[in-house]
């Protein structure tokens, strides 16, 4: 499942956090909250963000 968690704390910092999307997805899915939210200061990818995505693969010639 892919969350997206944002956390404010006293003085109005926020971080985004991510889970359940890897490669650029992460990026992209946060892409407007960052925008929204202001200048960003950091950016830590996670371990997800360097795992594969998977894709299911169809055959459609009819072979197996």
């Amino acid at each position: 499942m892919k969350k997206i968690k944002i956390r404010v704390d006293k003085e109005g910092k926020t971080e985004i956090f991510t889970e359940g999307f890897t490669g650029q997805a992460c990026k992209d899915a946060t892409k407007q909250l960052e925008k929204a939210l202001g200048v960003v200061t950091k950016d830590s990818n996670t371990q997800e963000f360097y795992n594969e995505s998977t894709v299911d693969q169809v055959n459609t010639t009819g072979h197996c």
